[in-house]
């Protein structure tokens, strides 16, 4: 064999173990990544929730506790439906009159009251046993005098009078009171004198 030829035979021999050698490499690298101990984990990292905005919150008390100027809109036994609305008087309620368009700048408000009621959404209440409801009744002079009566017979009024008494100013559905709530349970009313 000449020089040239062991050369040649040299070169390619290096070529051939540098491939091997980096095929070695390779197959280890991949046998190692596949068959290695998993490390320790990383360390866990702290997220922040976002509210589910497709939930419904939950809803306050339909009216609050305390006392309020309120429609009675119908009696079913033990329940009533009231509209809370606002009773002015005074100066505010000309104001609120004005607000609203009912008067102009320069008007006076007739009586001195206003009902200033926007949104007209009625609520459903359960009335105590006991609760103390207070109307106005035509007395047998005509004048105009308080009744302490029971649910019962009020709901029955709503359809006419109870026992020859007349209830003044009385329109089912339109039957202003002042509704006084503990715990989200009507314990009383009192209609309330609109001239």
């Amino acid at each position: 064999m000449s020089a040239s030829t062991n050369r040649r035979i040299s070169k390619r021999d290096g070529l051939i173990a540098a491939a091997v050698v980096i095929a070695a490499v390779a197959i280890v690298a991949w046998r190692t990544t596949a068959t290695a101990e998993p490390g320790p984990s990383p360390e866990p990292t702290t997220t922040t929730s976002i509210p589910d905005t497709t939930t419904t919150p939950p809803q306050a008390a339909p009216v609050p506790d305390g006392k309020s100027f309120a429609y009675v809109k119908e009696i079913d036994g033990d329940r009533i439906v009231i509209d809370p609305a606002d009773l002015l008087t005074g100066e505010e309620a000309r104001k609120a009159a004005v607000e609203d368009g009912l008067i102009g700048e320069g008007e006076d408000l007739p009586n001195d009251v206003y009902i200033r009621n926007t949104d007209k959404e009625s609520f459903e209440l359960g009335v105590a046993p006991d609760a103390k409801i207070v109307v106005l009744v035509f007395d047998d002079s005509g004048s105009i005098v308080e009744e302490q009566i029971k649910l019962n017979q009020l709901e029955v009024a709503f359809t006419g009078s109870f026992n020859g008494l007349t209830i003044y100013g009385l329109v089912a559905g339109e039957f202003p009171v002042t509704v006084e709530i503990e715990g989200g349970v009507v314990t009383g009313f009192q209609q309330v004198y609109l001239p």
